[in-house]
């Protein structure tokens, strides 16, 4: 093969590869309102994304679907008494359901659990029984049987001040089926980061645990797997 014929097919697969970059629809997108910011989003049928958070101007909450381009299709923003989105699923039933924090009830913050169909409307809304830590839910993960599986922190102060992580689980209508806590009770703060449902039923949070004082600053990974009522398989500390 002669270095021109060379040079050419190694042009010829460059500009297939640009091609190939642009037919993938990368974009860049700013949205309004200004003071809205993003703190989940969730992949939807066809390509595109739910975004959920919040807008710092009026406390209000944020809800915005896109295409695969990022173009919007809707927008839901809505006022409810302060609250902001912090997760988000897409449910088995479609639609999504959108895990919120910072709702003023009767005088307190609490996590609210909204459910939306796939343009945006509402469905239905639940506020989260969490009572050491009614604001203390972080994730959201649609289950199996039509339902939602949500992860958190609760607090103790018996017989010493304590954190442990509150496991709970919904039906598809909001209503509580059970709630359970997990950790090493009085040998550390568990704190839960997010939590998912394997092909079994079973439900696995992650986390962090942080040691009592004077080592409240350190901290290891903390990983542990319920069966789908809620009862303890294990749990593990990793350094």
């Amino acid at each position: 093969m002669n270095v021109s014929l060379s040079r050419f097919l190694v042009l010829l697969i460059l500009l297939l590869v640009w091609c190939g970059a642009l037919s993938g629809q990368a974009f860049r997108r700013d949205y309004n309102p200004p003071g809205s910011y993003c703190l989940d989003l969730v992949e939807t049928t066809g390509g595109g994304f739910l975004l959920v958070g919040g807008i710092s101007t009026d406390s209000s909450l944020f809800l915005q679907r896109t295409d695969a381009g990022g173009n919007v299709l809707w927008t839901a923003h809505q006022q409810l008494n302060g609250a902001r989105a912090i997760a988000a699923c897409a449910a088995s039933g479609g639609g999504f359901a959108v895990l919120c924090e910072n709702y003023l009830d009767n005088g307190a913050l609490r996590n609210l659990l909204l459910r939306i169909d796939s343009a945006g409307a509402m469905l239905w809304q639940t506020v989260l029984d969490n009572p050491s830590l009614p604001n203390g839910f972080r994730d959201v993960v649609a289950t199996s049987d039509g339902g939602f599986a949500l992860a958190g922190d609760g607090r103790s102060f018996v017989p010493v001040a304590d954190s442990y992580i509150r496991l709970l689980r919904l039906d598809g209508s909001g209503t509580t089926l059970w709630s359970r806590e997990i950790g090493y009770a009085n040998t550390g703060k568990e704190l839960a980061a997010g939590v998912l449902e394997m092909p079994n039923g079973d439900l696995v949070v992650a986390g962090e645990r942080r040691g009592n004082a004077p080592v409240v600053d350190e901290s290891d990974f903390f990983l542990a797997r319920t069966d789908a009522q809620g009862n303890l398989l294990w749990e593990q500390v990793y350094p």
